[in-house]
């Protein structure tokens, strides 16, 4: 009976540790499944993040562009009116000017005819 005994503590044994292996293996496997999950998910962030950031850059690249059109716009437009503004003063100087020589050769004529009448 004492053998009996002796074998089937034995076999508990074996079975305690058994169980003891696969309980300890079944961790393991969810321990690397969570692992594997959770280095995914990292990764996963890691390209959103990298994605968000291009698409920033990008967008930044764009106001950038616009402004840099909207400059360069603004500017044309402003020599444009420069160069209008101008020739309408060169104009407006060139009447003056003629209108003013008129006037000197309107005088002369009138100290001409006066000069005949003596």
């Amino acid at each position: 009976a004492g053998g009996d005994a002796d074998a089937a503590a034995a076999a508990a044994a074996v079975t305690v540790a058994a169980d003891a292996k696969a309980a300890g293996e079944a961790r393991a496997k969810e321990e690397q499944a969570a692992k594997a999950q959770a280095e995914q998910k990292a990764k996963g962030v890691a390209e959103a993040e990298k994605r968000q950031a291009a698409e920033r850059l990008a967008a930044d690249k764009e106001r950038e562009l616009k402004a840099e059109q909207k400059r360069r716009t603004d500017k044309a437009k402003k020599e444009a009116d420069d160069k209008v503004l101008k020739e309408a003063q060169d104009t407006a100087a060139a009447a003056a000017k003629a209108t003013e020589e008129e006037g000197k050769a309107a005088a002369s004529a009138k100290v001409a005819e006066a000069a005949q009448v003596e």
